[in-house]
């Protein structure tokens, strides 16, 4: 099947609508503290603070981060319909998540609002990207790295798996059963590269061009709405490199100075957040 996306054509104003944003570390990437609390600042910046923004560790991969998350929307979306709880129903299928990965943050003030926009309108929407290392086609799919849609278009979907397998990659195949379903794909677009990976840039397609270690995604009037690291583990001093990047590039100021900060036990604190998630994901 070809790929069937569109790219955002331009921001979207200011919206109304309620979303929750997750960020989850992978087991193959530890995070220092410092750089969580960078990505949070960043988001609630861009949000002025009316989206709930959930980071999320533990000993798991990304993709099984993500299937957590969808059995637990899955459970309390399925109480609803077997209570008959029209009212919670449609409010719950309206609420917009969003996936945003630990070192992807937005760039400006639109880009949560774009994004939570088009995932309104029946969407889903994020950043572009390929699986290179798979022959598949050259698809073009929105990357769990920046990606919005609705719980009622996961619903809609079935509740896809994120699992990576033959075709796809992390999250991947929400967007082939998006396009099988005719539910419109909408992505942003690299605008820039700060560098490339060991294996060069890698290649989207004839309209996209190119992503990278350190990408900026915009839309396709040219307005950068995010910034995402890429595989910052390949990076001898990832938090310095992260802060540097988010200090020049994001917040359009000087490098300034960076000391090296000293990693943390996040066990305790991560531990309490994502109870807290629980408890109010499972609340009825």
């Amino acid at each position: 099947m070809k790929s069937t996306y569109e790219v955002i054509a331009r921001p979207w104003s200011q919206s109304d609508v309620v979303a929750s944003i997750f960020s989850f570390e992978g087991t193959h990437r530890p995070i220092s503290r410092a750089m969580w609390k960078a990505q949070s600042a960043l988001v609630e910046r861009a949000s002025s603070g009316r989206f709930t923004h959930w980071q999320v560790g533990g000993p798991f991969a990304h993709h099984e981060h993500v299937n957590h998350l969808m059995r637990t929307l899955k459970s309390r979306h399925e109480g609803f319909v077997e209570g008959a709880r029209t009212d919670d129903l449609t409010r719950f299928e309206a609420l917009v998540i969003v996936l945003l990965d630990i070192d992807c943050a937005p760039t400006n003030s639109m880009c949560l609002d774009t994004l939570v926009a088009e995932a309104s309108a029946g969407c889903i929407a994020g950043n572009a990207q390929r699986s290179n290392h798979l022959d598949n086609m050259g698809h073009i799919y929105v990357a769990p790295s920046c990606l919005a849609v609705t719980v009622g278009t996961l619903a809609r979907l079935g509740w896809p798996p994120a699992d990576p397998n033959g075709r796809s990659d992390c999250c991947e195949e929400w967007t082939w059963r998006a396009e099988e379903l005719g539910i419109p794909v909408r992505v942003l677009r690299p605008l820039s590269v700060e560098g490339e990976a060991q294996e060069g840039l890698w290649s989207l397609d004839d309209r996209l061009g190119y992503f990278g270690i350190g990408t900026t995604f915009g839309t396709d009037s040219g307005t950068p709405m995010n910034w995402h690291g890429f595989e910052l583990f390949r990076e001898r001093e990832p938090l310095r490199y992260y802060l540097r990047r988010l200090f020049r590039t994001i917040l359009g100021r000087g490098q300034g100075s960076l000391r090296r900060r000293r990693e943390v036990d996040r066990a305790e604190w991560v531990s309490q957040h994502f109870r807290e998630f629980l408890d109010v994901m499972t609340q009825q």
